[in-house]
């Protein structure tokens, strides 16, 4: 038995309480920056205040779909000493040979193929997919519905929107957002917004 403590008490936390009904993983709490109605699960303070002892007897759980405060939040309980939990939920299709990295979920329907490498704290939500020989990068999110076609990459802390897809091959540097429904076939550097075939600069422009 797995012993866990949910980082977030948002929407995506209780979509992933409800996926841990019925296995054999244990909730001890949750953590978040206030206490609130959480599934009647105790509250353990945030990632600061949290007490110590909790690193030695469980596993953290990111329950969090925003990137930024995912790297906050993970920087500050990896300089504590955290443990974090790899949830691949049992509907998910997983290639025997692909990589994943530590902290990552998996939801219901996701698929990750040949060749395939997930890095560190991706999280694939329902019916994402990522094709062959694909890399997703570090803290990247996809929403539902959202695909990686062969050998398309993303860089870290990239988030793609409902329904958008890379392209094969294509490329996206780090903390890049494409917004639902975008296909991408071209390739852009870092710190991009894409959206309806525009890009915008998130903290500078670099397209490729």
């Amino acid at each position: 038995m797995n012993k866990l403590i949910l980082v977030g008490s948002g929407g995506f936390a209780k979509e992933l309480y409800q996926y841990l009904q019925n296995t054999d993983h244990e909730i001890l709490g949750y953590i978040d920056k206030q206490k609130s109605a959480f599934y009647e699960l105790s509250y353990l303070g945030d990632e600061g205040s949290i007490h110590q002892s909790f690193f030695k007897e469980a596993s953290f759980l990111l329950g969090i779909g925003q990137v930024e405060l995912r790297a906050s939040i993970i920087a500050k309980l990896k300089a504590r000493g955290a443990n974090f939990f790899s949830f691949i939920h049992s509907s998910a299709i997983v290639a025997s040979d692909a990589l994943l990295g530590e902290g990552v979920v998996l939801c219901p329907h996701s698929m990750l193929n040949a060749g395939a490498k997930l890095e560190d704290f991706v999280l694939l939500n329902i019916y994402a997919s990522v094709a062959h020989d694909c890399v997703v990068g570090e803290n990247s999110i996809l929403c539902p519905y959202a695909t990686l076609n062969g050998e398309a990459k993303t860089g870290k802390n990239c988030f793609l929107g409902t329904g958008a897809s890379l392209l094969p091959k294509a490329r996206l540097g780090n903390n890049c957002v494409l917004s639902a429904g975008v296909m991408l076939s071209k390739s852009y550097k870092d710190n991009q917004l894409i959206f309806n075939l525009r890009t915008l600069k998130v903290k500078q422009n670099e397209k490729a």
